[in-house]
């Protein structure tokens, strides 16, 4: 089994003061992503992305409500998670002042739509309007897709799309061969909620090894 996503690197310039508390850098920078993402992406007066007559072609309903067409998603939810991971634990504690540069990466799970300029947009509008202590701002100078060596080609240049010069998806193997998979090491970098089978609980960062 294949697991298959983007790696894309969001690279910004601080217009003035930005700080980013210990440990709090990813909820700034998801903030309020959801909400401006919603503003941008929804038709106007839409009360509910679960029901909408169009939420098959909506990118914020696909992206922060994904439903399972047979009514069941992973580990018999209904639900199916959010198609993206924001990494950005590494800007905990950076203290930036006008013209200093800063980033962190989008990992985005939905290849086969493309919502990738409503992030774009989205991020570029959540920076000009500020955020963190101090509603600190900044500007977006460019995006790059990610291999795993680390290295990036630019598909956004801060006023121009370049998504012709785009590559496919990363590809991981999840299933671990012939052979399978018999134990899994997690690492959890921050507080992370796990939901069993009526119940659910906080893990607190640090490793563990399920079998």
């Amino acid at each position: 089994m294949m697991l298959r996503f983007y790696r894309y690197r969001f690279l910004f310039e601080a217009a003035g003061a930005l700080y980013f508390p210990p440990g709090k850098a990813g909820n700034i920078v998801r903030g309020a992503f959801g909400t401006l993402f919603r503003k941008i992406a929804c038709v106007p007066g839409c009360g509910d992305a679960g029901s909408c007559e169009i939420r098959g072609e909506c990118a914020y309903a696909q992206v922060f409500e994904p439903q399972s067409e047979a009514g069941q998603g992973l580990s018999g939810y209904r639900d199916w998670p959010r198609p993206f991971v924001l990494r950005a634990s590494h800007l905990g504690s950076w203290k930036l002042e006008h013209g200093d540069r800063f980033w962190f990466d989008l990992h985005l799970f939905d290849v086969k739509r493309p919502v990738f300029p409503y992030f774009v947009l989205t991020f570029t509008r959540l920076m000009e309007e500020g955020l963190g202590p101090g509603r600190g701002r900044a500007r977006l100078v460019e995006v790059r897709q990610m291999d795993w060596a680390g290295n990036g080609d630019v598909v956004f240049d801060g006023g121009t799309y370049r998504l012709r010069e785009a590559r496919g998806p990363l590809e991981l193997r999840v299933d671990g061969g012939e052979e399978g998979v018999r134990r899994v090491r997690v690492e959890f970098r921050t507080p992370t909620e796990t939901h069993g089978t009526g119940s659910s609980r906080i893990r607190r960062p640090g490793i563990r090894r399920m079998n």
